[in-house]
């Protein structure tokens, strides 16, 4: 990367200590004078230091929207980061969600936009990408064919239902069409509320099931294309806890970190309130050591991807394991950067030295 390039990454990240003091105090009396803002930062706070004091606590919500300010993390983020245990340097190693946002936009320019599109629209991913979903997939809207959707229900008795701009697993459900009474009336009904996708039910090999049976446990892979290169930049395995039938962090679900080099999870699992855990707190499976199935094989698949969007360099992959190989679940090309606290270690000597903001075609007119 250049040092034009550096900079351009490096000018992202504030420069007012200052001023982020001057906004986190002005935060914190809004709080004050509004408790019902507070209701957040305070649950946060007590999930993760439950033991403060009333003055500790007061203390510790303005030096958490400090950090919201200057080091653009989210109040979680402060948490998982240690930024309470951390120096400043410490601290700019890590890139918290909002910073990362503003990084992921850099990537792309303003005439490939409309790329950006297809990791949006669950469906437009799935006509892209298709080939690797060994599944079938339908878009639910009101200008769908009925029959369209009641030939899906003669093939299939169960279904994964999804809002197709869906993210982090929100609004996605698992349906069981036997236990609905009226499918006409419940197909009526689906189309007033938008646009979704619903998915024939995958069927995960049993070692990748074994950890939480009620949802498809995934692994997320992330991937850089230089235009020449495919860089791998990290991985984890994501499992679904408690009654969910997805395994996103933003859903309960626990992750792991994955070592690229070998396919073996090399960090206890974790969850988004910080809580680790050595085997998953629903079947005693054994997470740290799992050697993940038919690794080379992942890459591989992976990589191929990568290359046909090639104006999206940044892309975090979810894939299924299923009896006869890998499936891939969707795609995103902003995904976010959850080994750092996996792992605790800052993503930015990776971002630095991989991701390569975008440069301008179009031309000053003037």
């Amino acid at each position: 990367m250049s040092v034009s390039q550096k900079d351009a990454i490096k000018n992202l990240f504030p420069k007012s200590r200052i001023l982020s003091g001057v906004y986190a105090v002005y935060q914190y009396l809004q709080h004050q004078a509004h408790p019902e803002k507070d209701a957040c930062l305070d649950r946060i706070i007590q999930n993760f230091e439950p033991d403060l004091t009333k003055q500790e606590r007061q203390k510790r919500k303005l030096s958490v929207l400090y950090h919201r300010y200057y080091y653009q993390v989210q109040y979680h983020e402060y948490f998982l980061f240690h930024f309470q245990n951390l120096n400043h340097k410490g601290k700019k190693e890590f890139i918290g969600e909002y910073e990362r946002a503003k990084i992921c936009h850099t990537l792309v320019n303003d005439e490939n936009s409309e790329k950006k599109q297809i990791f949006r629209n669950k469906y437009q991913t799935f006509q892209i990408f298709g080939k690797y979903y060994h599944r079938e997939v339908l878009l639910l809207t009101p200008k769908t064919d009925d029959a369209l959707f009641f030939s899906f229900v003669k093939r299939h008795e169960q279904a994964i239902l999804k809002p197709f701009d869906g993210y982090s697993g929100k609004g996605i459900s698992k349906i069981c069409f036997s236990e609905i009474p009226d499918l006409r009336a419940y197909f009526s009904d689906l189309i007033k509320k938008g646009n979704y996708v619903i998915e024939e039910i995958i069927q995960q090999a049993e070692e990748m099931a074994a950890f939480h049976p009620a949802s498809v446990n995934t692994i997320r892979l992330a991937t850089y294309y230089t235009g020449s290169e495919v860089i791998y930049l990290f991985c984890c395995l994501r499992m679904g806890a408690g009654q969910s039938v997805v395994d996103n962090a933003g859903s309960g679900g626990i992750g792991a970190a994955v070592d690229i080099q070998t396919g073996i999870v090399c960090t206890a699992g974790m969850n988004k309130n910080g809580e680790t855990y050595l085997f998953h707190p629903d079947t005693n499976q054994k997470i740290i050591g799992f050697r993940v199935p038919d690794w080379e094989n992942l890459l591989a698949l992976a990589g191929e991807a990568a290359k046909i969007v090639p104006e999206i360099p940044y892309i975090a992959w979810d894939f299924a394991y299923m009896p006869g190989g890998w499936c891939m679940i969707e795609a995103n090309n902003s995904g976010q950067f959850g080994n750092q606290y996996r792992e605790n270690k800052g993503f930015r000597p990776l971002v630095e030295k991989y991701f390569h903001p975008a440069k301008s075609t179009n031309h000053d007119k003037r």
